[in-house]
């Protein structure tokens, strides 16, 4: 059987889950070394997700040197379209957003 985890409610007051294996967004993040420019990059995309609410579960990747790491969006969702990948894609580059499982860990994370 799937693993299921973080249940919450939709906006519908219905239950949600996502499982190991669903898909979800992951925007690429990679850290330029710049500390402003990062920062700006990183307030417009909070920007870009904020005006595409949604039900659709998503992360950021952050890339850096020798360090990586991946912050799933929790309970904020986005409404996965063309337009929020285009817009993201100009702010962190090409190739930047991609679709991936969701993983065991990430399914089982509380809300």
């Amino acid at each position: 059987p799937p693993l299921r985890g973080r249940v919450g409610l939709g906006d519908d007051n219905e239950e949600v889950a996502l499982e190991a294996n669903d898909d979800m967004l992951v925007f690429i993040f990679r850290e330029s070394g710049e500390a402003e420019a990062d920062a700006k990059r990183l307030r417009d995309l909070r920007q870009i997700i904020q005006q595409s609410p949604g039900d659709d579960p998503f992360a950021i990747a952050f890339e850096g040197g020798d360090s990586r790491y991946r912050l799933t969006g929790g309970d904020l969702r986005i409404h996965r379209g063309p337009e929020l990948e285009q817009a993201a894609e100009a702010v962190l580059g090409p190739g930047s957003v991609r679709l991936e499982p969701v993983t065991a860990a990430e399914a089982s994370k509380p809300f």
